[in-house]
C-alpha cells in the first residue's frame, strides 16, 4: 500500500480505522 500525499493518505487512514472497527464490532457480535 503506497502512501499518496496530502489528502489521499487521511483518506487510507480512515479506511483503515473503519475496517479495524468493523473486525471489533463483528467479534463483539459473534460472542
Amino acid at each position: 500500500m503506497e502512501f499518496l500525499p496530502g489528502g489521499a493518505a487521511l483518506l487510507q487512514l480512515l479506511l483503515l480505522l473503519l475496517l479495524l472497527l468493523l473486525l471489533s464490532i463483528g467479534r463483539c457480535c459473534s460472542t
